[in-house]
């Protein structure tokens, strides 16, 4: 969280002199490092800490380049909504669109976790499973399809090829999927459907 401290304020420095594209990273990575903080519950206060020093940072930035605003404010609203903080999270949701920013992709909200199928558990099957998701203008899941699905079963991770187990694998990945919840993209701050968010589903033998 520290590193969080200190790409916060960068990020918003480079965007006010001009480097947009170098200040979205700083975000995107603070908030890459926060998401890995916030479902801590032990480091949850610490976390919203930062988020808040994050909404105090933005709020000079309602004159800025609006798509990066925008962007900024939607991360930061989901980030909101993962903690509980629907207020907060409204607030920023309802200001991201009103920048009428446009967004590269639906921002998450919601994961599901995949359950490791019993049969696979007790075939020692270790798995990965890509999936390319369609999201509609509610943000909700309107498509999942299978882009390819990884098994293995020791820690070098040679190939297993097992059928029963591959698509018992998919289902389960592909019902996990359908109950994720989006911010959806954005165009002029229109809401609209998206396309292709490619997201890869674990399951994984602990121990």
């Amino acid at each position: 969280l520290d590193l969080v401290h200190l790409l916060l304020p960068a990020a918003i420095a480079q965007a006010k002199l001009g480097d947009v594209d170098r200040g979205k990273a700083y975000f995107d990575e603070a908030f890459a490092l926060l998401g890995e903080v916030v479902t801590n519950r032990s480091r949850q206060r610490q976390a919203l800490a930062y988020l808040d020093e994050a909404y105090a940072l933005l709020g000079d930035m309602s004159g800025g380049e609006h798509d990066w605003t925008g962007q900024c404010l939607m991360s930061l609203g989901a980030a909101y909504f993962s903690v509980g903080k629907l207020e907060r999270a409204d607030e920023l949701i309802t200001k991201a669109v009103k920048t009428r920013a446009s967004t590269e992709a639906p921002t998450p909200l919601h994961r599901v976790a995949a359950v490791h199928p019993r049969t696979c558990v007790e075939k020692q099957l270790n798995g990965e499973v890509s999936l390319a998701l369609g999201i509609d203008e509610k943000g909700r899941v309107s498509d999942v399809d299978v882009v390819d699905v990884h098994m293995w079963r020791d820690s070098a991770q040679q190939s297993e090829h097992d059928e029963a187990c591959r698509k018992k694998l998919v289902k389960a990945a592909t019902r996990a999927a359908r109950e994720y919840r989006f911010l959806p993209q954005l165009q002029g701050g229109a809401a609209v459907a998206a396309k292709g968010l490619e997201t890869t589903i674990s399951f994984r033998i602990e121990g």
